[in-house]
């Protein structure tokens, strides 16, 4: 899971007093074909026209994730289930991102590299079970 270039400006500078920082009270799961970069480009979402969309996750309180662990993770509390792919393949997911928009473009907060790719065919359902998406800070 990595941080993109936008999310980490904006907790650096709230971290060292030069900004006010305030999260999004929701935040949207989106899967991605292609692979992300830094900047939170270069994602390739699969067409909405066959029932996709980003997945809403309430952002507030401890209502969708869990509380940090002293090891600095935090993961999703709830399942969660994307609508079922209706009309033709979206393709290989290679990549899950959290963004702060419903609307498709950039993955502006958080994505995850090391998922396993997976092809989603007409009549498939993503689900991630609770725990699935786990999102750290450490140092390396």
């Amino acid at each position: 899971m990595s941080i993109t270039k936008l999310a980490s400006k904006a907790i650096l500078d709230y971290n060292f007093g030069t900004t006010v920082y305030t999260p999004a009270t929701t935040l949207y799961l989106g899967l991605s074909k292609a692979t992300i970069a830094f900047d939170g480009t270069g994602l390739s979402e699969p067409s909405g026209a066959y029932g996709y969309t980003r997945m809403p996750i309430v952002n507030t309180g401890k209502v969708a994730w869990t509380v940090a662990t002293d090891a600095g993770l935090l993961s999703n509390i709830n399942e969660i289930l994307f609508p079922e792919d209706t009309g033709t393949d979206w393709g290989t997911i290679v990549q899950v991102f959290l963004a702060a928009s419903s609307v498709v473009g950039t993955a502006d907060v958080w994505y995850f590299e090391n998922i396993t790719s997976k092809l989603v065919q007409v009549g498939t359902q993503v689900i991630f079970a609770a725990g699935a998406l786990q999102i750290s800070m450490t140092n390396t």
